[in-house]
């Protein structure tokens, strides 16, 4: 069985640097560390990692939950993460709450048991806070991701709502909409509230009509904002536009539009948030703030390898809210007010007027 002293013989390096270069790459220059990956290939040489996390009290691994792993924002910025964490070095451990706060505190447990170095978490909510607290209570570093931190003091990365918010309903009132709708999610997580008090005070200061029924809460699913736009586009005095918290709301509006017989653009105006893949497939594309995944996860990373080296050394630390900036990315869904629609509504959905859904 090859040793590590004879990899750092074959790549011509200590035994040390060979350690660094397998275990800490980013603390080494790359032609090293490809020297020693090349040399502990060919030896066929094995890291034992677990006799070195009893040495070290380290386990090279980080712990990630999210609130529903078949959601493809929470996937697109998984995968950035794990990208970070493999260039780092370290293992990933995937955890998926279900939105629910039994799960969640479920899944903390199981990473502490896994003995995993730090937790990357996106909490389900507000209420979240007795599971950050315990984590934290056995020494566990935590990152937030996309959410501020609802009670105890740690470290989150979580991009910019408001300025998000605000361009996109600057871009909906520059195209002539006056009349704006707000779905948005569980405002219970403080996310969505910044989210939805951003829409409320831009609504305000650009001058647009501002009344309670053009805001639809507690939205989570594809169905929910297919559900919530059949209703905006059946009320009395419909809204021209729909700004959606997420894209997977959105994605269910253009469905429910559809089933209305509204046209996006030409009725209806439809803005989603998060820009994730498919937004560019949708029919028509899908106007949406975006949110730099990749940069989140890997921030969220580099934070949390920071307090890992922190610790190590003893060094005392203060949590940091660290906010990456969104923009706009317009597409086909976000068209002007059109010519006989009133800037406040004109009360008919789509050509047809009233519209049916179909199934």
């Amino acid at each position: 069985m090859p040793r590590l002293i004879d990899v750092a013989r074959a790549a011509g390096v200590s035994p040390s640097t060979a350690s660094r270069a397998l275990t800490r790459p980013e603390l080494v220059r790359r032609t090293v560390v490809a020297r020693v990956r090349q040399a502990a290939e060919q030896l066929g040489y094995v890291p034992n990692h677990v006799a070195r996390s009893l040495r070290r009290q380290e386990s090279k691994i980080l712990g990630l939950v999210v609130p529903d792993n078949t959601n493809p924002f929470f996937a697109e910025v998984a995968r950035g993460i794990e990208a970070a964490c493999f260039r780092a070095g370290y293992t990933l451990i995937l955890g998926n709450s279900d939105r629910s706060l039994e799960k969640e505190a479920a899944q903390a447990r199981v990473l502490v048991e896994k003995r995993v170095d730090g937790v990357l978490l996106f909490n389900t909510s507000d209420h979240s806070a007795p599971t950050i607290a315990w984590l934290l209570a056995r020494g566990m570093p935590v990152v937030l991701l996309e959410r501020r931190s609802p009670g105890p003091a740690v470290d989150c990365v979580l991009s910019d709502n408001v300025g998000g918010v605000r361009a996109a309903l600057e871009h909906l009132a520059a195209q002539g909409h006056r009349r704006i709708a707000c779905l948005v999610g569980d405002v219970q997580a403080a996310h969505y509230a910044e989210r939805l008090a951003a829409y409320l005070a831009t609504v305000r200061e650009l001058g647009l009509a501002a009344a309670p029924e053009l805001v639809r809460t507690g939205l989570v699913t594809y169905a929910d904002g297919r559900q919530a736009a059949l209703e905006l586009l059946h009320s009395p005095v419909p809204p021209t536009a729909l700004f959606c918290t997420t894209d997977t709301l959105a994605i269910g509006a253009l469905r429910g539009a559809a089933l209305a017989g509204a046209r996006v653009p030409d009725d209806l105006a439809v803005v989603g948030y998060g820009d994730i893949e498919l937004a560019a497939y949708t029919q028509p594309p899908l106007t949406s703030v975006a949110q730099d995944k990749q940069r989140v996860g890997e921030l969220a990373v580099q934070v949390l390898l920071r307090r890992l080296a922190q610790r190590a050394q003893g060094e005392a630390w203060q949590p940091e809210v660290i906010v990456v900036p969104t923009r706009l990315v317009v597409r086909e869904s976000s068209g002007a007010v059109p010519p006989g629609r009133t800037h406040e509504g004109s009360g008919r959905v789509g050509p047809g007027g009233e519209g049916r859904a179909s199934g």
